[in-house]
């Protein structure tokens, strides 16, 4: 997996439009009928401003985001993705005017192929191989979505989390499920269980034989458990290895010690067109006492002048070092 944070190069329209034709209008056509458009960054709210306004109510409608993507998928045959972190209230992704997706819900990640569209948008002769990409957010009233209107806070409305363009190969890992059981450690067996479980992103539903590698480490990446799986590509999530630990580290608010995992794709169709394979996911977990109750300190961001809920990385680190 490659993946491109698209923080630049966006422009932004407050307010509704007749269709995503409208957002294009003016490369063909420029006369008073034109919207204007403003030059923003991601993440981004429309309702940066408006939500501390003590006099007034903020925006609740559309807005739309446009740009023109340059898109280069280094894996032969491999699959183009839109990855949203977060976007709200209710969302549409087109490439140029051709609806690929669309997303309900403001509070959860999403991912839009566009593979196919991106192909089909690249013939337009005046983008000279860029693809647009357009996307409408909507926060408008709406009783019957979670939180409904009916709610004390504000629901803002925009890309307001980071928006990445990721490329895969044709058959990719969609992701990876690390279970574990200290029943046994809790009994006082000396043993925990791992069970990793994973599951693939295959939409032409290829039927090539494909290789995977787990590997456990500990913290400081020594490698102590490791499975190797040959199997025909699956439909769901499929157990790949269980372990079992002894004596392992648990995790604690003092001691919080994090074994890894990583899971490793091999196949015909997982290469780079240079050979090299990267197909990996990878992260870090921990082993709790289950028996134990574990306070949990952290802060609640609900908003800032300028960012209402787009709060970008830097600002959010800063803001958690404060707290």
């Amino acid at each position: 997996m490659i993946k491109q944070r698209l923080n630049d190069n966006w422009e932004h329209y407050c307010g509704s439009l007749g269709g995503p034709w409208e957002v294009w209008r003016a490369d063909k056509l420029k006369n008073h009928y034109n919207v204007p458009w403003q030059g923003v960054e991601l993440p981004h709210s429309y309702n940066g401003l408006d939500v501390m306004d003590p006099d007034g109510k903020y925006f609740q409608g559309q807005g739309w985001y446009r740009t023109k993507l340059a898109v280069n998928n280094p894996y032969p045959n491999g699959r183009t993705l839109l990855h949203f972190e977060g976007a709200g209230q209710r969302t549409d992704v087109y490439v140029y005017t051709n609806k690929v997706d669309s997303h309900l819900g403001g509070y959860d990640e999403f991912t839009v192929d566009i593979t196919e569209a991106a192909e089909q948008a690249r013939g337009i002769e005046r983008y000279n191989g860029l693809i647009p990409v357009a996307v409408a957010c909507d926060n408008s009233r709406e009783l019957e979505t979670i939180p409904s209107d009916a709610s004390d806070f504000n629901l803002y409305g925009g890309i307001y989390r980071y928006l990445n363009l990721v490329y895969v190969p044709a058959v990719s890992l969609a992701q990876v499920h690390v279970e574990t059981d200290t029943s046994a450690l809790e009994a006082g067996q000396g043993t925990c269980r791992v069970k990793v479980r994973a599951s693939l992103y295959n939409p032409g539903a290829l039927g090539d034989s494909v290789s995977l590698t787990v590997r456990i480490t500990d913290r400081e990446g020594k490698v102590i458990g490791e499975s190797k799986v040959s199997c025909l590509p699956w439909q769901g999530e499929k157990e790949l290895a269980v372990y079992e630990l002894s004596s392992p580290q648990l995790w604690t608010t003092n001691a919080p010690y994090l074994y890894g995992c990583s899971v490793t794709l091999a196949g015909t169709h997982v290469f780079l067109r240079d050979d090299r394979l990267v197909p990996e996911i990878a992260g870090e977990y921990g082993l709790a006492d289950g028996r134990r109750a574990v306070g949990v300190q952290g802060f609640c961001h609900a908003g800032a002048s300028g960012f209402a809920d787009s709060l970008p990385q830097h600002e959010g680190h800063h803001r958690a070092r404060f707290h």
